[in-house]
């Protein structure tokens, strides 16, 4: 493993290192042989520097250079290297924080960027209070519908909440019912 992501990483460095001599845009050859990705599924596993080299080798050339010095397109690009970083380890802790008991570490990460995104945008420190001890991503936008003073009582949702009209279709049905429920409450949705 240390030898795969070793790699990975000095293609990575190579990769933002060249970004200043190379053009912002990828050439029409560089997009053209992307259809080399573009293979029937294979039968068995493929050796992963394989993998990891025709990620590089292929799809490098391919992109635009927003980690560049001269992408002005958007409001997009230019990962910070502690940034950058930050991913790489996340990546490797492959947590799923949706119980901070399971995960406290990256849950009160999570915790910390969300005081620090309300400071930024001026909101009161209540918006961002999520009901019980779980605080996945599924329920954030629970924090952000709710009110100073709102209180979730039994399965009813938060007051003054929205009423949202779920067409039942199928397997999207139980999907977004199942978020509708996290956000608003068991009652508040109807069908």
């Amino acid at each position: 493993m240390r030898k795969l992501l070793s790699e990975a990483a000095e293609r990575a460095v190579r990769y933002l290192e060249g970004l200043d001599s190379r053009g912002v845009a990828p050439v029409a050859g560089a997009i053209e042989l992307l259809k080399k990705w573009d293979e029937p599924l294979p039968d068995g596993p493929t050796d992963p520097e394989t993998v990891v080299a025709l990620l590089d080798e292929i799809g490098s050339p391919a992109t635009m250079a927003m980690a560049g010095p001269r992408f002005f397109g958007f409001v997009i690009g230019r990962a910070l290297p502690a940034a950058l970083g930050a991913n790489w380890l996340a990546g490797a802790w492959d947590q799923n924080t949706a119980l901070s008991a399971v995960t406290p570490g990256t849950a009160l990460l999570e915790r910390i960027a969300l005081r620090w995104l309300l400071d930024v945008l001026g909101l009161p420190p209540t918006c961002g209070r999520l009901p019980g001890p779980q605080r996945g991503r599924p329920q954030s936008g629970a924090g952000l519908l709710r009110r100073p003073g709102d209180d979730n009582a039994g399965h009813r949702g938060y007051p003054g909440g929205w009423h949202l009209l779920v067409r039942r279709d199928g397997v999207a049905r139980a999907r977004r019912d199942a978020h509708q429920r996290l956000l608003l409450g068991h009652d508040r949705g109807r069908r």
